[in-house]
């Protein structure tokens, strides 16, 4: 909290200046078979391995979530996982694909105190965990 963020409206006509019309063109050869992003895990082994996530399944799975999460309740959706964890892809594009807002902060913990309002939490067990024992969850859930 306290940080001053810059807020861009992408409807004011100086965010497109100089941007074309139409989307580019895709570039010859990609489909939606094509990497989107690797996660590492370690999975069952405790060795550190790359899992390639194609577009398509990225895409799907967001289709899914809007498809399962009320647009009220994505509005103000917690993003406090890391870009190394494939939740992140959830807490950012299911929200903003939904027209909702991605409220981002360094840390869940972030949520003690009241600040800030959101509608949904989709973080990890441990951090539910330190919600629930700071009371936070169960005051707005109950």
């Amino acid at each position: 909290m306290g940080k001053n963020l810059p807020i861009i409206d992408v409807s004011a006509s100086w965010v497109w200046q100089g941007q074309g019309e139409t989307n580019p063109e895709r570039a010859a050869g990609l489909t939606s078979r094509c990497l989107a992003y690797v996660i590492y895990t370690s999975g069952s082994t405790g060795q550190p391995k790359g899992v390639g996530v194609e577009h398509r399944n990225t895409v799907n799975f967001i289709h899914w979530a809007k498809e399962s999460f009320p647009v009220s309740v994505l509005q103000r959706t917690l993003f406090s996982t890391s870009l190394n964890f494939d939740l992140a892809v959830f807490e950012c594009f299911v929200p903003l694909t939904a027209g909702a807002a991605a409220y981002v902060v360094a840390n869940a913990m972030e949520l003690v105190g009241g600040r800030p309002e959101v509608t949904l939490i989709n973080t990890v067990p441990s951090a539910i965990k330190a919600l629930l024992e700071a009371k936070e969850c169960r005051r707005r859930c109950e």
